[in-house]
């Protein structure tokens, strides 16, 4: 019963995230993107899977998100357009690796807002 919820848990969570109506980012905890949804991928024109997420903000540190508690990255430009970038840490236990992070992130379009 426990491992049927838990698959059933883990395929609506998959589906909600993909599902979501902004563009969302899941990164790990050394910067590398491990998944972006299909609104991510429409305005971003190269890959970036297994790429550093400073790729698209020049300043990001995953560090500062999980030290300074900074929650919102302001002004990400991408692809013409200016984003408000929201990141939510989720910590995650590993058997082998113990403690440790995914960051999701979450583009807020702004550029109506700034310009």
């Amino acid at each position: 019963l426990v491992e049927d919820l838990s698959t059933n848990l883990d395929a609506a969570g998959r589906n909600t995230l993909s599902k979501i109506p902004m563009p969302l980012v899941i990164i790990d905890a050394e910067g590398q993107v491990l998944w972006t949804n299909n609104l991510f991928s429409s305005i971003c024109k190269e890959g970036i899977y297994g790429k550093n997420i400073n790729k698209i903000i020049k300043d990001f540190s995953v560090q500062k998100v999980l030290e300074k508690n900074t929650k919102v990255f302001e002004k990400v430009y991408l692809d013409k357009e200016i984003y408000n970038v929201l990141v939510s840490p989720i910590e995650i236990n590993g058997e082998r690796q113990g403690h440790s992070y995914i960051l999701l992130l979450y583009f807020i379009n702004k550029t109506d807002y700034y310009t």
